[in-house]
């Protein structure tokens, strides 16, 4: 769970300083970065959860990423298409 969630991390990053090539329209190109930004956020927020020995929020969104696909990258396209805010982040 932790392992994925630096890998996550990491190809959020590198999405949010520069789209890829992978067909993001560059006229939508803000809103795409902005969801990940969102996304980027959730799980900042979730890791730091897991170091104060909060796992739940950390669970949950591996979870629910590992539902979308198996593939942190393939994860990541779908974070340009869609932002959903968790409990947890809403009430910390």
């Amino acid at each position: 769970m932790w392992s994925w969630s630096e890998s996550f991390t990491e190809i959020l990053e590198s999405l949010i300083r520069e789209p890829g090539s992978d067909g993001v329209p560059q006229l939508d190109w803000p809103g795409h970065r902005e969801r990940l930004g969102w996304w980027r956020c959730q799980v900042d927020e979730a890791r730091e959860l897991y170091r104060q020995g909060h796992a739940e929020a950390l669970q949950v969104l591996y979870d629910y990423w590992r539902t979308i696909a198996d593939d942190s990258r393939e994860q990541a396209r779908f974070a340009c298409e869609t932002y959903r805010q968790f409990y947890f982040v809403a009430n910390a």
